[in-house]
């Protein structure tokens, strides 16, 4: 070791440990340095260097090529969901009002509806508007002095007919 990193060292070692330790951390250092120098580990075989390096390379190509087949699914997965949203997006903001087709319900048929009579076409309104036109009638003749001498059973005859019709207009 150097003189510029064993002053480094020494340095840092007394910035963690009083002086006597780092001193003697120094030196086992220098020992150790020492031991290395006098005993150099034995160099690989130049073949068996060249076995590894011919391993990795085969590992790392076949490596590299996996994830250069994910690197591009990515992508295209990144693609597709982009230009999936930007399609929603163009559908969502970009288009003009969808005409709008009235949905109607009506409890009255259309035919009926559109009819300029429609109590003659409706059969219920019809006989309702009978019933109503034979009450009228009824009522024109007991105003009139040509009622009936009986115009107490009239009278009693046309509340009935009165009851029934409006319970039956209630109940339709």
């Amino acid at each position: 070791m150097d003189v510029r990193k064993q002053e480094n060292l020494n340095e840092l070692l007394t910035q963690f440990f009083d002086n006597e330790e780092a001193r003697g951390m120094m030196d086992d250092v220098r020992e150790a340095d020492r031991a290395f120098h006098d005993h150099p580990a034995p160099e690989p075989d130049a073949v068996l260097v060249a076995g590894i390096k011919r391993d990795m390379a085969v590992l790392l190509s076949s490596r590299r090529a996996r994830l250069a087949w994910h690197r591009q699914y990515r992508r295209a997965v990144s693609v597709a969901a982009i230009v999936l949203i930007a399609g929603l997006f163009a559908s969502l903001f970009n288009a003009g009002p969808e005409p709008v087709e009235l949905a109607k319900a009506s409890l009255i048929p259309t035919a009926i509806w559109e009819s300029s009579n429609i109590a003659v076409d409706d059969e219920d309104l019809a006989q309702f508007h009978a019933e109503i036109e034979r009450i009228e009638n009824a009522v024109m003749t007991l105003d009139s002095d040509d009622a009936i001498s009986d115009s107490s059973s009239a009278l009693d005859e046309l509340e009935f007919e009165l009851i029934v019709v409006h319970n039956d207009f209630w109940k339709e």
